[in-house]
Formats: C-alpha cells, structure tokens, sequence
C-alpha cells in the first residue's frame, strides 16, 4: 500500500552535539572571510590614496554608494539563499564551494593597476570591483553566518562556535597584518639613494608589486578555508524549506526583525563595534606610517589587538556563563574606549606606549568580539520563540547590512579625517599639524565608538543573564512540543493504515530526528 508519510520515532532530538571537525571547520570558514576581508579594512584606502592616488572625497563617495547598493543586494541575496534548492551537504555549507573562486578573482581585481588610465578610468575600475566584491562577499557571508544556527542548537556549543568564528577571523585576519608591515618599500630619489625624513630615517613608502603578490596569495588560501569548512561541519537542524511567499510576508519578516530590541539594540552595537575596528586598523596604517614613521609596526598594532582575543577566550566562556553575555561583553567595550581616551589625552611618541595601550583595549574588546554570533543566535531563538518561526536567513541578511554600515562608518570617518588634516600621497613627509591630527582623530574616534557601543549593550539590550536562561527553556519547550505532534500525528497514521509502517516522513523543521539504531551513537 503506498502511504503519505514515515514514521518517526522520536527518541532524541540530535540537535546538539558538535564535534572537533565541526568546532575547526567553523573557525576555518571565517578564516577564509577575513583573509580577503582583511585585506579591504586595513589596505585598500592606503592602496587608494598611495598607488592609485585617488582624491579621499571620492573614496567616501565610493563607500556610501556601494552601501546604498548593498541596502538591494544583501536583502536579495539573502531570499536567493532561500530559494536555492538544498543539497545533500545541506542549505548553506553548498554556497561556500559555489563561490570561492569568484571570491578570491573578485580580491586580486580590487588591488590591480593598469598602465596609462586615466583618474577617470581608475574611479571606475575602483566602482566596479569594490562593488563586485561586496556582491561575492554576500553570498558567501550570509550563509555562512546562518551555518551556526543549523549546527547546534545549544546555547553553550553555539557561545563556542561564536568564540571559534572569532578566533578564525583573527587567524584569517593575521595575513592583511602582515602583509600591511611587508607591502612597504624605502622611497628612493632619482640617483637611487634614500630618501631620510627630519631624524634621517628612511622613508617607505607602499609598493604594489609587493602588495599584489601577497594579496594573491592570500586570496588562493582564502580558497581552502572554505573547501575545508564545507568538508568539516555538518548542518543538524533542518531549515524550514522554502515556500513562495504571499506578497508582503518578506516585508513583514523585515519590521518584525526591526521590531525586536534584542536583533536592533545587537545590530546597533555591533555596527559600531566593527566601525571602531575598521576605523583603527585603517588609520593605524597612517598612524604608523606617517606619525610614528614605522609602518612595519603596523604588524604589530594589529596583533595588538588580536592577541587578547586568545587569552580572553580562554576564560569567556565562563564568565558569560556566570554574569551573562551582556554584562561582559558591554563592560568590555567601556574599558576599552577609556583607554583610547588615555592615548589621545597623553598623545605619547613612543611608538611601544602606543602598542602596550592598543593591547589593553584589544583586551576590552574581544569579548564582544568572541561573543557577538552568539548574540545573533540568541535573537534568532529570541524571533524563534516570539513568531514560532525560524528565519536564519532574513536575520542574517540584515545583521550583515548593518556591520556593513559599520564598515562604510569607518569608511567615510578614516577618508574624511584623511581629508581635513590635509592628509597629500604626493608628499612623502607630512607636516606636523597633519601628523598630530591623524593621531588625534585615530584616538578619539576609536573611544567614542567603542564607549558607545558599551553603553547600548548594557541599557538597551534586554537579553540579561536570567532572561536568557528563560529564553533558552521555552526554546527546548517549543521543541518538544513538535517533537510530541509528530508522534502523535506518525501515530493516527499508522492506525489509518491498519498498522502498517509508513514509508515516508514528516519532518519538523527546526530538528533532526534520531532512529532506535542511532541512539546510542547519539549517546555518545
């Protein structure tokens, strides 16, 4: 007799459980992200300004209208995540191999040159790629941030997969590091001595053939990041599958993510987060190059920054455990605009002064940083528990938008200060008005984000410490509620059918359910 459904017999739910290969994979995926990434944050204006020699008006110009842009294309590429038609490897993990390659193409296009274009011709190219690789970036960054809510479903295994992203950015974000020190070369003058600054240092200035190979080579490794992320995770929940939608339902998805104070006070704060970072990895490059006169120790400035993370991470889950991810998190964030407002307020010349602070605000953000896709799951659960809906894809398409945001916020704030200190490429020494600028305003602005950011985790979002334990429980009540209609409905069946066993299923979306065979490996 053909039958309608399968029976299923619900003995556990298998949406927990992740293993070493899921933990390493995960982190590989965003260590791929950062290492082209990356290179957009801290080297791209320098590439810009230096080699293309691009006014730094029409660089925020060129930020502004590619997020205007983005406010189409990020919501668009999210519902084409959606509409795809999963794989056997499951709903997103197929985008990373789908797009590599046009991701690490789309990188190495963004740092070429071209003899004998004109600055016309060099704002066009700049227009088209950086647009291009915002587009590539989406489609890849969208599913792979909604991966994290399908791999688990627990809140601690989701707090580490959020750590471990974080930790994978930093490794990815190790090669624009160093390949900020390396691109660097002594400026020579026509009979080919150097070129001595005011203490007869050597000036340095960036060379594109340097820059290009090392962008190359990072875009190649890029690459296998996310080939290895896809081979090593594995996707446990099952999203609910597409269905056309009513006109208006995408609409609606919007303003009730808009709606909820959990998903805009995160994004909020988040955007802000990433403008702080962006902004400082940015002009740090001139804070080194220019005020301090060593470049090469941008290297170390980055690290400065990434180094806590992995003594931090060591302890956060713990103390989020103890205080909640709000209060951590949004304390970290306080301290470490105090001590941006220490640098600018003792303006010190010591190049090491300098590092040693940016090491303890480094500190101070890095639990935010570690945190904040634990953040975003919590407001998924958060929409999850509200509507009785999951929507991984929406969120993460806004949330996306909105760091966006936070990087065309460092974008504009780093080429408009360019700007108004009378930042000049042509100069290779600046004046000494401009050089205090840069460091006052590569100060400044850093505090006031990250001071702000602090303050909208702690008095606006709600999800404290308690609430997020009673989150996390009507969470596991939903889901046991449909594990107990599936039975039942399994049940009805088989007393239709006489007894006989179905051969097809019904599947809960939102779970994976575990055989009489499987238990005991579920077990373990």
């Amino acid at each position: 007799m053909t039958t309608l459904v399968k029976e299923i017999k619900p003995t556990g739910l298998k949406t927990s459980g992740i293993n070493i290969s899921d933990k390493l994979g995960y982190a590989l995926g965003d260590a791929g992200c950062l290492l082209v990434f990356g290179l957009v944050g801290s080297l791209l204006q320098k590439f810009y300004t230096d080699i293309l020699f691009i006014d730094a008006g029409k660089i925020t110009l060129l930020f502004l209208l590619a997020r205007v842009w983005d406010a189409i294309n990020d919501p668009l590429m999210g519902r084409l995540v959606d509409v795809v038609k999963p794989t056997s490897a499951g709903k997103y993990k197929p985008w990373l191999v789908r797009m590599a390659v046009p991701m690490a193409i789309s990188t190495v296009l963004l740092f070429m040159k071209f003899p004998g274009m004109t600055m016309g011709g060099k704002l066009a190219y700049a227009y088209v790629t950086y647009i291009l690789f915002g587009m590539i970036y989406t489609t890849i960054n969208i599913p792979y941030g909604s991966l994290a809510s399908v791999i688990t479903s627990d809140v601690k295994e989701r707090s580490t997969l959020s750590i471990l992203r974080s930790v994978g950015s930093g490794v990815g974000g190790i090669g624009a590091m160093v390949l900020s020190g390396l691109s660097f070369s002594v400026a020579l003058d026509p009979s080919g001595a150097p070129i001595l600054d005011a203490n007869n240092d050597p000036i340095k200035v960036m060379d594109w053939n340097k820059l290009i190979i090392g962008v190359s080579v990072l875009a190649f490794f890029s690459i296998i990041c996310y080939l290895l992320c896809y081979k090593m995770t594995k996707e446990r929940i099952t999203p609910e599958p597409y269905a056309k939608q009513q006109k208006g339902v995408f609409a609606n998805s919007i303003k009730s993510l808009i709606k909820s104070r959990p998903f805009l006070s995160l994004c909020t704060a988040s955007m802000l987060l990433i403008a702080g970072q962006m902004f400082l990895q940015s002009l740090g490059l001139y804070i080194m190059d220019d005020y301090f006169n060593k470049p090469e120790m941008n290297i170390v400035l980055t690290l400065s920054t990434y180094i806590p993370m992995v003594v931090v991470m060591l302890f956060t889950n713990k103390l989020v455990m103890k205080y909640g991810k709000r209060e951590v998190c949004g304390f970290g964030m306080l301290f470490a605009g105090v001590v941006f407002l220490i640098l600018m307020i003792i303006k010190t010349t010591n190049v090491w002064v300098f590092v040693s602070l940016a090491f303890l605000a480094g500190a101070g953000i890095s639990f935010f940083i570690l945190e904040v896709w634990a953040f975003v799951t919590d407001a998924i659960d958060f929409q999850l528990v509200k509507t009785k809906k999951r929507d991984e894809t929406n969120t993460y398409a806004v949330f996306s938008f909105t760091r966006k945001l936070g990087q065309t916020l460092a974008g504009v704030l780093s080429t408009q200060v360019i700007a108004w200190v009378g930042y000049n490429a042509l100069n290779l020494i600046q004046t000494d008005a401009t050089k205090s600028q840069i460091y006052l305003w590569g100060t400044l602005i850093p505090a006031l984000l990250f001071i702000v950011s602090g303050i909208m985790l702690i008095f606006w979002y709600p999800l404290n410490k308690k609430k997020m334990d009673e989150l996390q429980e009507a969470k596991i009540s939903l889901y046991e509620t449909s594990a107990a209609e599936t039975d039942a409905l399994n049940s009805f069946l088989d007393d239709i059918y006489t007894g006989e066993k179905n051969d097809n299923k019904v599947e809960i979306p939102g779970a994976e359910y575990i055989s009489d065979s499987d238990e005991g490996r579920a077990d373990e």
